[in-house]
């Protein structure tokens, strides 16, 4: 080989190991792929299996607007379960919570093995957690286990992922670990920002009452 093409062939190989490290794989693009699903829900239920199995604490619900969704909650009228669900309109909670499940991340992902299984404490898990695509659809069911850290295990049978254990951030729990209540908008009135008001007339059963 000639003298002349060492450097050049130096210098060509130096280029490639560069361009690998400017715009090959890394660690971080490795870890953002690993999501359980890309996906829009429009009701998610939860249920806390210790209280009960059938009926869920609460329901989030996400209906498509022209401009923007509305959101909704349905939980027990007086907070106990066994009573009737009553809607209302959700406030900003409701929204986040939409959000984090749409492409929820994962910091690891295992077999699930029985030995991983009784690891994860999965046995003794009581969270339940399901994702519909539309009312009445067949539902994504997600089960929590027990802590690693700062995170939590996580099985689903969303298609592809229903041999894995996952590990996730426990925030995707813990904002949703709450009583339905919460989730409600308090708020009687919305204005824009920037707005002026002078007069609201409220109409309660044919009475009208008038506040300035």
């Amino acid at each position: 080989m000639s003298r002349n093409l060492l450097p050049l062939l130096a210098g060509g190989g130096l280029l490639v190991f560069i361009l690998l490290l400017l715009f090959g794989p890394s660690e971080q693009d490795e870890k953002r792929k690993l999501t359980l699903w890309k996906q829009n829900w429009s009701v998610i239920e939860y249920f806390d299996e210790s209280v009960s199995t059938d009926e869920p604490r609460y329901r989030l619900i996400r209906e498509g607007g022209l401009f923007e969704d509305r959101l909704f909650v349905e939980s027990a009228a007086g907070g106990d379960l066994g009573q009737p669900f009553v809607r209302r309109r959700a406030n900003f909670q409701v929204k986040n919570s939409m959000q984090d499940w749409v492409t929820p991340e994962a910091q690891s992902a295992y077999e699930l093995t029985d030995e991983n299984r009784a690891t994860a404490d999965l046995d003794n898990a009581t969270i339940r957690i399901l994702f519909y695509e539309s009312p009445g659809s067949q539902p994504t069911e997600v089960r929590f286990g027990g802590k690693v850290g700062p995170n939590r295990f996580l099985t689903t049978n969303f298609s592809g992922n229903e041999g894995s254990l996952f590990v996730v951030p426990s925030y995707l729990l813990s904002r949703l670990e709450r009583e339905g209540r919460t989730f409600r908008e308090n708020r009687i009135f919305e204005f824009p920002t920037g707005s002026y008001v002078s007069r609201v007339s409220v109409d309660f059963a044919g009475d009208e009452e008038v506040g300035e």
